[in-house]
């Protein structure tokens, strides 16, 4: 549409944010997660391998931190679900919705245009061509190809580095000196251009130091001064086990 309508052509009109919600509760339901089966088929993760190290994933990341940090009032899953879902599976996120007016006072409209941004989590064997083919599809097969416009922002591919490898195996000795029990954290519940290092240049890639932080990507992100020393001296016990590597 050129404007907005009044809402009387609600019923010989699409409702853009209408169109945009039926696409969201395809993918996302607030109540069992996301609705990816046609990532799902291919995922890969967790391995054998990576569940080894699901009680560091318990020890290292409690739940109840996370609710407490983010004041987070329940959580969809609990226990061993929480950290397969959160670590090792594809996601779906609704990072925003914007429609119509939702101002104050009364007006009453068929917006003209509906905007939604999302984001996904890749995982080993998804690749970014996966997410946009099967994304395209379910416009398609919901009847709303032609209503929708979908625009790629950016993407880049998943990353993944061996615990057993032996510049891990490096990183967690650096660690004794300083008298620190580290944990192994077998994928990031985030995402990073990390592909570039592993999956371009054939280099392990992994990301550790002792210190403390939280609530990234919101409000007052932080880390603690006083953990900087200790994160500096191992950083040189690092270097120096790589180079007895």
């Amino acid at each position: 549409m050129n404007g907005n309508e009044p809402p009387s052509t609600e019923k010989r009109l699409y409702n853009p944010a209408a169109v945009l919600a039926r696409i969201a509760s395809e993918l996302l339901d607030p109540l069992t997660g996301p609705r990816l089966s046609w990532l799902e088929e291919k995922v890969v993760t967790p391995t054998p391998e990576d569940l080894e190290y699901l009680s560091d994933l318990v020890e290292s990341l409690p739940i109840e931190r996370v609710v407490e940090e983010y004041g987070i009032s329940k959580t969809r899953l609990t226990g061993r679900d929480w950290y397969v879902e959160v670590f090792f599976k594809p996601s779906v996120n609704i990072d925003g919705l914007y429609s119509g007016y939702v101002g104050p006072g009364t007006k009453t409209i068929t917006p003209a245009e509906a905007v939604m941004r999302l984001d996904f989590r890749l995982v080993p064997n998804v690749e970014p061509e996966d997410v946009l083919e099967g994304l395209r599809r379910t416009i398609e097969r919901l009847g709303l190809s032609e209503l929708v416009e979908v625009h790629v922002h950016d993407c880049y591919t998943w990353s993944k580095t061996d615990p057993k490898h032996p510049a891990v195996r490096a990183a967690l000795r650096a660690y004794s000196p300083l008298g620190l029990r580290p944990y192994v954290i077998p994928m990031s519940p985030g995402a990073a251009p990390s592909y570039l290092f592993t999956r371009v240049l054939g280099v392990p890639m992994v990301s550790t130091g002792p210190g403390h932080g939280g609530r990234a990507h919101a409000p007052n992100e932080y880390v603690t001064l006083d953990t900087i020393p200790k994160l500096t001296l191992y950083v040189a016990l690092l270097l120096a086990e790589l180079a007895g590597d």
